[in-house]
């Protein structure tokens, strides 16, 4: 992160970076035998990846997000560790995928899916769904939300935005009122969301697999 040759890249973003990269990491000790060093990440090793990624149905796109960002760190370290004599993840060694213009964009929920997905969920996830719902803030800014940054009695969110850096103020709809108003029976800690801020402030998947489950 403190590298001067990488691309100036906001704090949400550079937390997708960690959670990619942690993956990779994931996989390489994982791998037999297992890799410790960049250096031994070669042509082959960033196929076998590659041939990983596919194996899981990623989307072409997230397919190709990982080996941009994979490009991306070892051309930044490349130059600061002479060890590093090649970088094996270029489209030279490691096919792109064709990306689709109706797989780049998400579609939709229809109101009855949100309703069925918002009913079936429960505790913070309920409360981290209707945060979403009717704030529009990303997922980062959700899950960090704090007592804070929320007056109940004004019907009103405060909040710096992780990406941007901007303070916005959101009127909180009074079906998100009454979510919030029982998730502060329970209050522990600063955070709305204890349990989810905790998680994806250690760059957790976990968050994003319950919400996709």
């Amino acid at each position: 992160t403190k590298a001067k040759n990488r691309p100036d890249t906001g704090a949400a973003t550079m937390h997708q970076y960690e959670l990619q990269f942690a993956a990779f990491e994931d996989w390489a000790s994982k791998r037999t035998p297992p890799i410790t060093l960049m250096r031994e990440v070669d042509e082959g090793i960033a196929s076998e990846f590659a041939g990983f990624l596919a194996a899981s149905k990623f989307t072409n796109n997230t397919y190709n997000k990982y080996l941009r960002l994979l490009q991306l760190v070892w051309r930044v370290l490349q130059k600061k560790n002479p060890r590093i004599t090649s970088n094996p993840w270029t489209k030279d060694n490691i096919t792109r995928k064709d990306v689709l213009k109706t797989e780049q964009r998400r579609r939709e929920l229809t109101l009855a899916e949100l309703k069925t997905v918002c009913n079936a969920a429960t505790g913070e996830l309920a409360t981290l769904l209707a945060l979403g719902l009717f704030t529009g803030m990303r997922l980062g800014d959700c899950c960090t939300l704090r007592w804070g940054e929320t007056d109940l009695e004004r019907s009103e969110i405060k909040k710096v935005l992780r990406k941007t850096g901007t303070e916005v103020q959101i009127p909180i709809h009074k079906e998100l009122l009454k979510v919030l108003r029982v998730a502060e029976e329970c209050k522990v800690g600063p955070y709305v969301l204890p349990d989810y801020s905790a998680a994806y402030l250690k760059r957790n998947q976990t968050v994003v697999a319950r919400i996709q489950k």
